[in-house]
């Protein structure tokens, strides 16, 4: 005698079949799902460890000298001219690298950071400069400076922009805390891969400029650098007084 396998009552063969293969592929789709959301999680932990608020032994390590950022560095020293007369200010001093550069001209400088890892970095790579009274590092938002009204005659941030939430916040603090004819010049990305480029603020050249414009700045001149031009350093000037417009909406784009 034959033994036949009987199927659950009220439902044919063809109806489990495809209950199975319906579960089979919802599992499968979460599983994907979870991959997903765990690689924006692994990225996420990535990018702020290493570049929004780096720290750990790894950022410590890469920004002991930036060396990927040295490109940015000194095009931006070059681009915002120093000299011994001069008091800068650095928004975002990742490891100090810059700071010891810009140093190196003469001038004096103050910068902030919200790492405290960053900090005691630049402390360590410019200790003489601060115990000579040339160098001041605050741990400070961007967007809240700790700085008096025109303190400085020149400004910086370097692969930082990208990361302020509230960018005319930060220009408008910059902005304040220059004296007049102070200059600014802003080194950041255009454009970034996946899935970086879905976690920084990136700016077309016109988008850039405006928002300088807006905080009130003049002067502006935008060129494209780095691999692929895909870098923006922008300089730009406070007027010299807070009627002046000579110059106010004077910009040009140059290609790298």
């Amino acid at each position: 005698m034959t033994c036949r396998r009987s199927r659950p009552e009220g439902k044919p063969a063809s109806s489990v079949s495809s209950a199975g293969k319906w579960a089979a592929i919802g599992t499968a789709i979460a599983a994907l799902v979870g991959a997903w959301q765990f690689r924006d999680r692994f990225a996420d932990r990535i990018i702020d460890n290493l570049f929004r608020r780096p720290g750990g032994r790894v950022a410590r390590w890469f920004y002991r000298d930036a060396k990927p950022h040295q490109d940015a560095f000194q095009a931006t020293l070059a681009a915002i001219e120093l000299g011994g007369e001069d008091r800068l200010l650095e928004v975002g001093s990742g490891g100090g690298t810059f700071l010891a550069w810009a140093l190196s001209t003469g001038c004096t400088a103050k910068a902030v950071d919200h790492s405290t890892e960053m900090l005691a970095l630049a402390s360590r790579r410019n200790s003489s400069a601060i115990a000579s009274g040339r160098l001041e590092l605050h741990e400070s938002d961007a967007a809240t400076l700790p700085f008096p009204d025109g303190e400085f005659t020149a400004a910086a941030t370097i692969n930082a922009f990208f990361f302020f939430d509230n960018p005319h916040a930060v220009l408008a603090e910059v902005h304040r805390t220059l004296a007049p004819s102070g200059r600014i010049a802003i080194h950041t990305l255009a454009t970034a891969p996946r899935p970086l480029s879905g976690r920084l603020h990136l700016y077309s050249d016109e988008e850039l400029m405006r928002l300088l414009e807006e905080a009130g700045y003049e002067r502006i001149a935008l060129r494209r650098t780095g691999p692929a031009a895909s870098a923006q350093l922008i300089t730009a000037r406070k007027p010299a007084a807070p009627s002046s417009s000579n110059g106010r909406f004077r910009r040009s784009i140059r290609s790298p």
